[in-house]
Formats: C-alpha cells, structure tokens, sequence
C-alpha cells in the first residue's frame, strides 16, 4: 500500500511539475528574466518531480534533493534582487503602471484609455458630459470615443447617453486582452454588473 503512495505522489509531482514548466513559459516575463526564472523553475521541478521519485527509491538522500532545489530557488531568486534592484529595468517591472501591460489597438487614442479608466475607478454608468469633465475634454469628442469604443465592445450603452465598462473593457485595462481579438459588438453576458 505504501508503494503505490509513494507511486501517486511520484505521477502527480511530476505532471504538477511539468504543468507548472509549461504555463510559466508561456508566459512573456518568463522570457525576457530567463537568467533569473531557469534557476527558480529548476529549483521548483526538482523539488516537485524529482523529491517523490528520490523518496520512492532511496528515502535517505530525500533532504539532500531538498537542500538543492532550496538552494536553485534561493539563487533564482537573490539573484534579479542583487544584480538588478538598483537598476531602473528591475524597478519598473516590479512598479510598472498597470497601463503598460495594456496592447492599444491600431484604432485606439490616448484617450480611450482615459475615458476607460474613468468607468474602472468608478464602475458606474456614465454619460459622455460627466466623463468629460473628469478627464477635461470636450463632451462631443468623449461621445465620439464612447461610440468607438462601444463598436468594439470596450463600453456598452446602457441606455441614451448612458455607458457602462463591459467584461471584455475590464481585461484590457488589466492587459488580459488577446491580440487576435478584433471588431465586436458585446453581449448581455459581457456587461459587469
């Protein structure tokens, strides 16, 4: 009975192991700090996939793996808060303004992401001439925004004159649009409640 735990905890660290390699390297920030993120992943593969499988076959070498894979992470880590802290790139990743993450499309102004920002801090509906005053435009060039931005399903018009941030304008500002995603009209499911 022993062994076959001991043969789960082998099967699941190594598919969590492995899950965990492929959705980190997916990731963009991943690519770009791989001197930093392979000694980190390393660390956390050998402590999730390899750990069980030394357990399994010879349990007294267990906590010197654990003291590797320790020491990988530790090294992962330290190193980007060494080498970089002081550096201007490393404190603009860790402080960055959340409107970088964001992919403007070829259609966008400066200020869409104004008048987005506005429906996120307050999550209301609004009209064209209250946006405009907060963000000190014209009414008329806010309405023209509006219905931009309304074509593409960024706001939805909840009645006349009156906008509200849909789900899909919410992950933009967050940066969790995708670049495939093109002309849309929103749905009732689409609108944040």
């Amino acid at each position: 009975m022993l062994e076959l735990i001991a043969l789960y905890n082998v099967l699941t660290g190594f598919l969590a192991g492995a899950g965990i390699l492929y959705l980190l390297s997916t990731q963009d920030i991943v690519r770009r700090h791989q001197r930093f993120v392979v000694p980190l992943l390393s660390g956390i593969f050998l402590y999730v996939t390899v750990s069980p499988v030394i357990n399994f076959v010879t349990p007294h070498l267990t906590h010197l793996v654990h003291i590797f894979a320790g020491l990988l992470v530790i090294w992962g880590l330290y190193s980007p808060l060494h080498n970089d802290l002081r550096t201007n790139q490393w404190s603009a990743l860790l402080f960055r303004d959340p409107a970088s993450a964001r992919h403007p499309k070829e259609w966008m102004r400066p200020m869409d992401d104004e008048i987005l920002q506005v429906f996120h801090s307050t999550q209301l509906i609004l009209s064209p001439s209250i946006i405009a005053r907060n963000i000190q435009r014209n009414r008329d060039e806010v309405n023209r925004r509006l219905r931009t931005l309304e074509d593409h399903g960024f706001v939805s018009r909840v009645d006349r004159g009156q906008y509200r941030l849909t789900q899909y304008g919410e992950r933009y500002l967050y940066g969790n649009v995708s670049e495939t995603l093109s002309l849309r009209k929103n749905t009732k499911s689409d609108i944040i409640e």
